[in-house]
This record gives C-alpha cells, structure tokens and sequence, in this order.
C-alpha cells in the first residue's frame, strides 16, 4: 500500500510545500486519552518543526488517515539523506497553548466558555468550534492554565467527548460510533470451547484492588467535598483535586467512576475481522473460560496501532471500559503533569 506524505506551511498557513510518496515503515499510534502519534522516515526534503503533515492512503482514491503537526526531526547518522520524523495529531497543539487571563465563569453555557477560551488567541489564530448539546455550569481559570487540561477538565465535567480535527475543537456527546447494534455491529469474541470461531489471537485481564467508596474534591484550601457509596465495606478513599467550579458534581461524577471491580481487559484481535476508529463502542464477548475472563459487554477502542510495512497494512486494537482508567507509565507521567499544573493554578 502505497502512502503519501504532504507537508503544510502551518496549521494557519496552508502552503502546500511538497508532497512525497514514501515506502519506508510508517506507525500510527493512537490514545483516546491523549493523542495521535505518527512516526517514519522520509528523504531529506523542505521540512522543519511545526509544518503541518497530512499522511494518505494512495489507492483508487486518496483516503487521509492522519493530520498532524511535526514535532521532531532526527537526522540518521551515515545516511544524511534521511531523516527520522515524528508528528503529534493537532488535539497536542493545546499542549502548547495557556489560558492568557484569570476567567470566572458562573453559570455559563458550554458554548459561550468555548468561544471565550478560543479568544483568547483570536488576534493569532482561527481556531472553531462545534458542540452539540448544551449545558449551564461553573468554573474558574487562571492565567497560564494549560489548554489541553482545561479541555479534558470540561469534556469530563460535561461527559462528553473531544478532539481537533481541521482547526477545528470538536465538544460533543459522542465524536465517535456506537457499533454495538445494527447496521454498525463490531463483535470480538471468544469461545473456550470453540475456539477456532473466535477473532481474539490474544487476551490479557489485570484485576487490581483500586476500587474506591468514598471520594474527597478539593479546590481550595478551605473547601472540599466528599462523596461516598458505603454500604457493607469501605474500599479505598481517594482525593481528587480540580479548578474552582462545580467541585460537589465534579466529585461526585468521580465515585460513579471509581466505585467498580477495575477489572481492566487487553485483547489481540484477528486482522481484518473489526473495523473500528479510537472512541468506537464495540461488543466484548468472552464465554467458557473461567469467572476473571468471561465478560458481556459493550466496551470502547481506547488505542489503536496501524503498522505499514513492506507494503502491507497491520491494525491492533486495545478495547477498554471507558470509565476505567489506563495504567501505563505514559499515562501516569501525564496524571503527574496535570496534578502540578493543577497545584500551580491555585
């Protein structure tokens, strides 16, 4: 399979600078709970950090399948001829983008703080939005507040989804595909007794005694909440910490997550046998094994791997409860970040 890299002036100046068919091994990464990641190598050609790289398909029809910005350039040693590149989808752009002013919002709707926090860079960039739902809350921000958490922050508060596709903020309920009924139904599946009618190669639970009953929020030195579920146990108690607003909802929205078996399940699916996107909801189907394995359940594409390589294509897909949270060194580093910044802002 033949692909196509075209590389763009910047996500605001679309200057098509050159276009080059590449055969080397290209790998897309992506992560419901950060972002996309392409990497490859490409002759030395008219390139540098922040031009915009849009990756295609070259079939019958040229099909896009990553946009994203370059974030870093190795050349190879012995081969100055070739040059390694990464690039990060553009919902990483807001990593780099701070709140310019302390905002109070109270009593706001979802759509009027959107537009006010895109403002802030009006006067640079021409940044959109598109929300599909309404939703009155509170928050308050404070100056050089990360962008990329404050998003997150109010897409968790909102319970809705994000993403940036095309300079483009996407705030809705669902971004992506319910595939769990017709005419979209993806099924893995996997039978203990007949396992030759399975599609999953591979599958991995990690059950961990994480489960929390009792939630403390916190958003100032003098003012929490706490939220609790206790009927015959008491689990673990967790403390959350988050930006001025509606701390009593945002806790509470937190024992709903935590206060479950966190069961988390890592399934190897056959090639070719689901076609699904980052966020899609399929059905997870295990029977016959033994009381950790078996599950029924409607569960989302967290993280997806497409590997092109001599020509041909490889998806792997890792399929998770969404309100579960991954636990993996790059997340957690990130949960680290956020934590500090967050500390930061008071």
């Amino acid at each position: 399979m033949k692909l196509l890299i075209k590389v763009i002036e910047h996500e605001f100046i679309d200057t098509v600078l050159t276009t080059e068919i590449i055969d080397s091994e290209v790998v897309i990464e992506e992560d419901i709970g950060t972002f996309a990641v392409a990497r490859f190598s490409m002759p030395l050609i008219d390139i540098e950090e922040y031009n915009i790289v849009e990756i295609y398909e070259v079939e019958n029809t040229d099909k896009r399948i990553f946009r994203g910005y370059v974030y870093k350039i190795e050349p190879v040693r012995q081969q100055f001829w070739i040059v390694n590149i990464e690039c990060r989808s553009e919902k990483a752009i807001m990593n780099d983008r701070k709140v310019l002013s302390d905002k109070d919002y109270i009593d706001k709707d979802i759509w009027f703080i959107l537009n006010d926090l895109i403002s802030d860079y009006s006067t640079y960039e021409t940044w959109t939005y598109e929300a599909d739902f309404t939703k009155t809350i509170n928050l308050k921000t404070n100056e050089w507040d990360d962008y990329f958490w404050l998003l997150d922050e109010l897409a968790e508060q909102c319970e809705a989804q994000r993403d940036i596709l095309d300079k483009k903020i996407l705030f809705k309920k669902s971004i992506w595909t319910d595939k769990t009924s017709w005419p979209w139904y993806q099924e893995i599946t996997y039978n203990g007794l007949f396992p030759n009618n399975s599609n999953i190669s591979n599958i991995k639970v990690v059950g961990t005694a994480t489960r929390s009953n009792i939630i403390i929020g916190k958003w100032q030195e003098d003012t929490t909440h706490t939220a609790t579920d206790y009927i015959d146990r008491l689990y673990w108690v967790a403390f959350e910490k988050f930006r001025e607003g509606d701390v009593v909802e945002k806790t509470e929205k937190q024992l709903d997550k935590q206060n479950k078996s966190q069961r988390i399940y890592e399934v190897t699916v056959e090639q070719n046998t689901i076609l699904a996107d980052v966020g899609d909801k399929v059905k997870l189907i295990v029977e016959n094994t033994n009381s950790f394995f078996d599950i029924d359940s409607d569960v989302y594409v967290i993280g997806k791997t497409i590997n092109y390589t001599n020509w041909s294509k490889i998806t792997n897909y890792r399929v998770w409860e969404l309100d579960l949270d991954v636990i993996n060194i790059e997340n957690w580093l990130y949960g680290i970040q956020k934590s500090v910044k967050l500390l930061k802002s008071k």
